[in-house]
């Protein structure tokens, strides 16, 4: 018996007589890998939209901070006894270098401007002033721990090294230190 050789009669036979086409389990697979690929894709678009979202909230925050060390600076640098003609946090400061330090809680939206906890994109703004003892005059420094929070009803406790924060999504805060001069 001889074995057919490629271009035989009997080869090319065979070949027609296969169907073309993909199998049930070829195509149950394709769809399987499909369906697997679109699931990994659509989990990752939720993470990219979380992140999408934090990024956001952390860079509004970060224009309120700014918009409250502005306001702080240039009610730091009066003169004493010298009122600010316009001041839209209400920011307090210690009357003296022995004073307690003055901590003040509110609640704004992105422009800065005052909200409910309860709106959406709010922010909780906490701002602690307080004169260090030493240096009198123009020369004489504050000291400000500015820390913004979110969503609105995130709440600080304690103070100082200790301050906490609950049900906050992040924050961040900033130190400060000005005088007059």
């Amino acid at each position: 018996m001889t074995k057919p050789r490629h271009g035989s009669f009997r080869v090319r036979a065979l070949c027609r007589s296969r169907r073309s086409g993909f199998s049930l389990i070829e195509v149950a697979l394709a769809v399987g890998l499909i369906g697997f690929c679109l699931v990994a894709l659509l989990g990752l678009l939720q993470v990219g939209l979380q992140q999408e979202r934090a990024s956001i909230d952390q860079t509004q925050a970060t224009h309120v901070l700014d918009a409250v060390k502005d306001s702080l600076r240039g009610r730091l640098r009066l003169p004493e006894g010298e009122a600010p003609v316009e001041d839209r946090f209400g920011l307090q400061i210690p009357a003296s270098p022995g004073a307690a330090p003055v901590t003040q809680i509110f609640v704004v939206n992105e422009s800065g401007e005052p909200v409910s906890v309860d709106e959406p994109n709010a922010y909780v703004v906490r701002c602690e002033v307080r004169a260090s003892n030493g240096a009198e005059g123009v020369f004489k420094p504050w000291h400000a721990r500015i820390t913004v929070a979110w969503p609105g009803a995130a709440e600080f406790q304690g103070s100082g090294p200790d301050l906490r924060l609950r049900k906050a999504q992040g924050h961040i805060d900033t130190t400060l230190e000005v005088n007059r001069g």
